[in-house]
């Protein structure tokens, strides 16, 4: 038996935390695992936004499979088609490599079998201090059960940081000294 493997990862940036209506940029991050025994051919990735972003801000982003770097307009490795239902902040990207190109193939020389998909979406404005988004999303290799990825989050800081220092005295006898 013949099957492609994915291991798969998120990014966001920025990370952690953020302000209410900032700009998101996520990459979802998809690779044929060395040890698989064939190229992935058809590829599906699915991504349901959290409540708290702004679904009518979502922008389509950079698509990169093996070292070359596409745009939804260039995009020449067989058929890609993409969608992205406003209503219910659905994201999805269909992969099919059967036409005129290889697959990804498993990934003995990096980056030959790796990709990512990335998009943008502003967080909602108004969110309270404390909210969190939390994203996540599905990649399916072939006829493989889908894989999800490790959920990222975000959590919303309204407060500007804070500190203070106690002065030092105008003559110090020591050369260090604790900061706390």
């Amino acid at each position: 038996m013949v099957t492609s493997l994915d291991p798969n990862d998120k990014l966001v940036s920025p990370q952690r935390y953020i302000r209410d209506n900032e700009l998101l940029n996520y990459t979802i991050r998809f690779e044929n695992q060395a040890t698989a025994t064939a190229s992935a051919i058809l590829i599906t990735i699915e991504d349901q936004l959290s409540s708290n972003l702004d679904w009518t801000t979502m922008k389509f982003g950079q698509i990169k499979i093996d070292d070359t770097i596409y745009t939804l307009e260039n995009f020449d490795r067989g058929s890609l088609a993409c969608s992205y239902d406003v209503g219910s902040g659905s994201i999805r990207w269909e992969f099919d490599f059967k036409t005129g190109a290889q697959g990804l193939p498993p990934n003995i020389v990096s980056p030959e079998g790796e990709g990512y998909v990335s998009f943008s979406v502003n967080a909602k404005q108004g969110l309270v201090a404390g909210t969190e988004i939390t994203n996540q999303a599905s990649i399916r290799f072939d006829y493989n059960p889908s894989m999800d990825t490790p959920p990222v989050t975000n959590i919303v800081d309204l407060n500007k940081p804070t500190s203070t220092m106690t002065p030092l005295p105008a003559t110090q006898s020591n050369t260090s000294f604790v900061v706390s």
